[in-house]
């Protein structure tokens, strides 16, 4: 039933072609799990994309993706939206394993429960 939320939506943008291929790179974060909101499903494009394992993504916050040169102002507006249990769009420069960066559009869609409660999120992202 989730899933089937985060397609209705993810469709919506990907009928734009400026989002295309965001349902393809995608992991699902649980914000119930703790303070972290770990990782708890990963898609093989965001393995692919960014070089990591299921077995090394799986638990973690999705923080360390981000690097040196990652931008603080994108960091406080996603942290901003994720506390208040809003989604949130961004021009992101992450990191691979192997240190090499890349831009990516993330869009993050939270996902509630049948009661309306935050469940998880998703997000998806596609590089630029």
């Amino acid at each position: 039933m989730l899933i089937d939320q985060y397609r209705e939506k993810l469709g919506n943008l990907e009928s734009s072609e400026n989002y295309s291929g965001l349902s393809d790179c995608f992991c699902l974060t649980n914000p119930r799990a703790g303070t972290e909101n770990p990782i708890v499903l990963a898609s093989e494009g965001f393995l692919a994309v960014t070089g990591y394992t299921r077995q090394e993504v799986l638990g973690r916050n999705c923080r360390f993706l981000q690097g040196p040169a990652t931008s603080p102002d994108a960091i406080d507006r996603i942290r901003d939206a994720l506390n208040g249990g809003k989604g949130c769009m961004e021009l992101m420069l992450n990191y691979q394993k192997d240190g090499t960066p890349f831009f990516c559009l993330l869009s993050i869609i939270p996902l509630r429960d049948a009661r309306g409660q935050l469940a998880y999120f998703i997000g998806g992202q596609c590089n630029v």
